[in-house]
C-alpha cells in the first residue's frame, strides 16, 4: 500500500547537473509516465542550505584570459626580436655594390642607413638598413671632399682644397655652416655622441671636437701612427682606424692624452686584393668599409 501511495503522489526533484542552467521540477505520472516540466528560477545559493554551489558565469574558452593574453604578447615580442636580429645579422648583406665612381668616405645615420660620398661627381648615395638598393644621388657642394660624417642632425664634409669643414642640410645637402679645418691635410671625419672627430694622416694628428655656440672647439688631440689612414669609426671612447696601405683596422681606446691599442684585424680576406679601402664607419652593429675597383661597401663584425 505504501508503495502504491508513493507511486501516485510523490514528486521527484532533480538537481541541476550544470551550474548556471535553470532547475526543473519533474512530475512523473504513475499511470502514463508522461513527464511535464515547470520552470523554477535559480537562486544565488543552494536553497537546501549548502553553500558549496554558486552561480558561475559560463566561460568562453576562446576568450583570452590574463595568462593567455600575456603568453600571446610574449610570443609576438619574441618573434619581432628574432626577425630584427635575423635581418640585421644573418640576413644583412655582406656586400653592397655601388654605382660607378670614386668613393672616399662613408658614414652611418641614426637609423643605421649608410651614406657614401662619390668624390668624382660630388654626390651622396644612401642605402637603407638591411638592403642592397642604392638611392639616386644627391649633389653635394664640395668639390674636393675627403671626409664625411653625420653629426647633430646634419651631414659634415671636409674640403681639402679650401681647408674647410661644412655642415650640410640633411635633405638638400646645401651648406649651412662653414668652419676652418683644425689641421692641414686630407681630413677623415667621423662622429659619435657629442663629438666630431677629424684625422689628418699627413700630420698624423687626430682631433676630438665639440660644437658649442656655432663654434667647433678642439677638446683633445692625439697622435696616430697610420700614415695612410683612409677611414675612421667611433663608438664612445672606442676608435677603429683603417690603414689603407696595410689593409688593416686598428682598434684603440681614447684615453685622456693618448690612444691605447686594443687589437687589430686584417681586411684582406674581406675586400678584393685590387680594391683600395677608402672609408670606414660603424652603424651600431657592424663596421662598413668603402672601397673602389670595383666600388662597393663591405660589412664586418666589430672587434
Amino acid at each position: 500500500m505504501a508503495d502504491e501511495k508513493s507511486d501516485s503522489g510523490d514528486k521527484k526533484r532533480f538537481e541541476p547537473l550544470i551550474g548556471g542552467l535553470p532547475r526543473f521540477d519533474e512530475v512523473i505520472d504513475s499511470k502514463g509516465f508522461k513527464p511535464t516540466f515547470k520552470r523554477v528560477d535559480v537562486p544565488p545559493a543552494d536553497v537546501y542550505g549548502s553553500s558549496s554551489w554558486r552561480y558561475k558565469k559560463p566561460r568562453n574558452p576562446k576568450a583570452p584570459g590574463g595568462k593567455r593574453l600575456l603568453l600571446r604578447l610574449t610570443i609576438v615580442l619574441l618573434a619581432a626580436t628574432a626577425t630584427f636580429w635575423l635581418r640585421h645579422n644573418v640576413l644583412a648583406p655582406k656586400k653592397i655594390d655601388l654605382p660607378k665612381g670614386r668613393y672616399f668616405a662613408v658614414t652611418a645615420l641614426p637609423d643605421s642607413s649608410l651614406a657614401v660620398a662619390d668624390a668624382t661627381a660630388s654626390s651622396i648615395y644612401t642605402v637603407a638598413p638591411g638592403s642592397t638598393h642604392v638611392s639616386a644621388p644627391l649633389s653635394l657642394a664640395n668639390p674636393s671632399l675627403t671626409g664625411l660624417a653625420y653629426f647633430k642632425g646634419a651631414f659634415w664634409s671636409a674640403d681639402y682644397q679650401n681647408q674647410n669643414i661644412y655642415a650640410h642640410d640633411v635633405k638638400t645637402l646645401t651648406i649651412q655652416k662653414t668652419f676652418p679645418l683644425p689641421s692641414i691635410g686630407k681630413i677623415v671625419l667621423s662622429a659619435a655622441g657629442e663629438h666630431l672627430w677629424s684625422a689628418d694622416p699627413l700630420g698624423q694628428v687626430l682631433n676630438k671636437m665639440s660644437l658649442s655656440q656655432d663654434r667647433l672647439k678642439t677638446v683633445a688631440t692625439y697622435l696616430i701612427k697610420e700614415h695612410y689612414l683612409s677611414g675612421l669609426a667611433v663608438n664612445g671612447d672606442t676608435l677603429w682606424l683603417l690603414d689603407a696601405d696595410k689593409k688593416t683596422i686598428n682598434r684603440y681606446h681614447a684615453g685622456d692624452d693618448s690612444l691605447e691599442p686594443e687589437g687589430s684585424q686584417t681586411v684582406e680576406n674581406i675586400i678584393p686584393r685590387q680594391s683600395p679601402p677608402t672609408g670606414l664607419t660603424y652603424d651600431g652593429r657592424h663596421l662598413w668599409i668603402s672601397a673602389n675597383n670595383p666600388p662597393a661597401l663591405y660589412r664586418l663584425d666589430p672587434f
